[in-house]
């Protein structure tokens, strides 16, 4: 399909340069490559050349200008669904060509679903252990669920111990390979993903608990995206403090590389493991027979790391303006309604 758009000497046909919404949307579409696609990667790299061009002269209209920017500030499957919603709203809204009926509609459901949030959180944040047997029966289940997975996953406090007592009290740095051995498990990823199964009804059956405890592809791409972009964002400040070496540190001992350079290369592993997340959901066996819903959590988690870490900030540590805004406008304020 992509094919159409190059040129005899199969370079992307210079005249696309001048549809902005056109580049725009192979620049999304170039965002769901997989290992070995390269006409995406010369996609995204034509795409994004000539997004910045449009950009820097000035030449896109409202609302097109606006999404431009927030695509490359973040692309949409790097994007919380639900905050991208919000702030979509808001330039639907300004767009003096947008349909009232169905933006109210859009202010409605986004109130009524942040309501939703806002009852389950106050009743969540109630809960311990001890609280149990006031909970409605079919509570106790899920409830009693949750805390038995998290009681069973014993891997993630035995790679914290490698971290602390064979590495950090060892003075001990390990190649990337025994870093990211053990930083998959430290991430807390998988523990993560079996726990944000628990409510999900007859969608998650025990062959499902024991398929993600095994720790399959696409939860350990994930988790590689998690280890990685936390280690770039706060390797530094960590050290200061006194920590194990970080993927960074690791990077650099083993191949004689600058921090810069070791950074690059993380990112470009970063990436790589998107790749293996985007085969996973769209190509592989495993989307056959796991339901979407489920390995589209993988996904979702991931990008959450994205909004917490992006540009190397640790806003996870230390939280910060974009961290607030996000949780606020989410789960905080509700969208005043257009007249």
């Amino acid at each position: 399909t992509f094919y159409k758009f190059k040129d005899d000497e199969g370079n992307f046909d210079k005249s696309l340069a001048s549809d902005v919404k056109g580049l725009l949307e192979l620049y999304e579409a170039a965002h769901l490559r997989v290992h070995g696609e390269d006409i995406l990667e010369d996609a995204l790299g034509f795409t994004t050349t000539h997004l910045d061009l449009a950009k820097a002269t000035g030449i896109i209209e409202f609302p097109l200008s606006v999404l431009v920017s927030r695509a490359r500030d973040r692309p949409l499957c790097k994007c919380l669904p639900r905050l991208e919603a919000r702030r979509f709203i808001d330039i639907y809204k300004d767009d003096g060509s947008h349909d009232k009926t169905l933006l109210k509609f859009a202010e409605l459901d986004f109130n009524l679903l942040q309501n939703l949030h806002k009852e389950e959180l106050s009743k969540i944040s109630k809960w311990d252990a001890d609280c149990i047997d006031q909970l409605s029966k079919y509570m106790k289940f899920f409830y009693k669920s949750l805390l038995d997975v998290y009681g069973e996953f014993k891997q993630l406090p035995e790679a914290y111990m490698v971290e602390a007592i064979n590495w950090f009290h060892e003075n001990y740095v390990p190649t990337m390979e025994e870093h990211m051995r053990n930083a998959i498990l430290s991430a807390g990823y998988i523990m993560l993903t079996l726990a944000s199964f628990i409510g999900m009804g007859d969608l998650v059956t025990p062959k499902i608990f024991n398929w993600a405890s095994t720790n399959p592809k696409i939860i350990a791409a994930s988790s590689i995206v998690a280890r990685l972009m936390d280690d770039i964002a706060s390797h530094k400040f960590e050290q200061e403090r006194g920590h194990c070496a970080s993927a960074v540190e690791c990077y650099m001992r083993e191949y004689g590389v600058s921090e810069q350079e070791a950074c690059i290369e993380l990112k470009k592993q970063v990436e790589n493991a998107r790749k293996d997340i985007n085969y996973e959901l769209m190509f592989s066996e495993i989307s056959k027979v796991v339901p979407m819903p489920v390995l589209m959590l993988s996904l979702n988690l991931t990008r959450v790391i994205d909004f917490i870490y992006k540009d190397g900030e640790d806003q996870y540590t230390h939280v910060g303006k974009n961290s607030k805004d996000g949780i606020a406008s989410l789960l905080i304020n509700p969208i005043p309604l257009s007249t």
